[in-house]
């Protein structure tokens, strides 16, 4: 009861708090939940409480939230073969059909359209975590079949949201533990760093900013992904990447997105402690540059989170946004 009660009283505040400036939307759910999937016939009870997404993994209901995001199964997990899985078709003038219509209505807005779990996340997804991170040695064809029949996905998933008119889109592949790349950054390079250039030139070239989703210390690679054309990189966790760091290495190269601690700060501090983390986060990523902050909580807010603490973002965005050292019609809050 406590935690609805929370939900509830959290939704309250961004509703009443929330700027819709920026939208953010994806493919239809219905082709998400994948229908081209071909089920695994040795277990038919597979069937009852599952998700399928259109990368082919299978979890249980509810089970890729809160660190359970691991499917209990792939269509590839077996065999590497990128031949034996038929992707859904974003061309399908169905892909994209709901968000079409939302799209037309609030042309006013930033829109951001999602290609999520973008390159090595589906591979891993299909194929598993273990195999993937082994392929490009051991399964070297096969891999690079993968990723290329990925990306042709990828293409066409991209082209259908700027032949709509979005103004960003944003991609997605965690990258990092709390310490390190998940694989060395010379590896990154020669497999995955060519991929994202394609796709980051194809997104300005549809007059399009580009948006990436990637988790973990990526201090490492920040720097290619600003050479390639990165504009905005989401999340910012900030017990994985000093924000100061960033702020030093590469602020007023690249927009920051996120930031606000939510594994800890939010969790453990008090309303004063979210205050004075949002004045650090503002001076580390912001203020030197004269912007290039969007303000947002690391990872999704929890419900161990009190809502005071909740409340104390908001308090502290209005303490910045009237202390901007810049004229600005914009509010940071937004």
């Amino acid at each position: 009861m406590r935690s609805r009660k929370q939900r509830e009283a959290v939704w309250d505040i961004v509703k009443d708090r929330y700027g819709d400036h920026i939208m953010q939307l994806c493919p239809d759910l219905e082709e998400l939940q994948c229908c081209t999937l071909d089920w695994p016939k040795s277990d038919k009870e597979w069937r009852d409480q599952l998700v399928a997404f259109e990368c082919g993994g299978i979890w249980s209901a509810g089970g890729w939230v809160f660190k359970k995001f691991k499917p209990m199964w792939g269509p590839l997990e077996k065999d590497l073969d990128p031949d034996l899985f038929d992707f859904p078709d974003p061309e399908d003038p169905f892909y994209l059909n709901k968000a079409e219509k939302v799209i037309e209505k609030n042309r006013d807005k930033y829109l951001v359209g999602y290609v999520w779990f973008t390159l090595f996340e589906r591979m891993h997804l299909m194929a598993g975590f273990e195999q993937i991170l082994l392929a490009p040695v051991k399964q070297r064809d096969a891999f690079l079949r993968l990723r290329d029949k990925v990306m042709e996905f990828n293409r066409k998933g991209i082209k259908r949201w700027l032949d709509l008119g979005i103004d960003a889109v944003f991609i997605s592949d965690d990258w990092g533990t709390q310490d390190q790349l998940l694989i060395q950054p010379e590896q990154w390079r020669e497999y995955y760093k060519p991929c994202y250039k394609e796709m980051f030139d194809q997104i300005h070239k549809g007059g399009a900013d580009t948006w990436l989703h990637t988790c973990g210390r990526v201090i490492p690679i920040v720097e290619d992904l600003i050479e390639i054309g990165l504009d905005v990189l989401h999340p910012i966790q900030a017990h994985a990447n000093d924000p100061k760091e960033l702020g030093d290495k590469f602020g007023g190269r690249i927009c920051f997105c996120g930031g606000i601690d939510a594994q800890d700060t939010l969790v453990y501090g008090s309303p004063k402690d979210v205050e004075d983390h949002m004045f650090q986060l503002f001076d580390h990523l912001c203020k030197r540059f004269n912007g290039g902050w969007i303000p947002g909580p690391m990872t999704t807010i929890i419900e161990d989170v009190p809502v005071e603490n909740v409340k104390a973002i908001y308090n502290g965005l209005d303490k910045l946004n009237t202390n901007l050292p810049w004229k600005t019609s914009k509010s940071l809050a937004t």
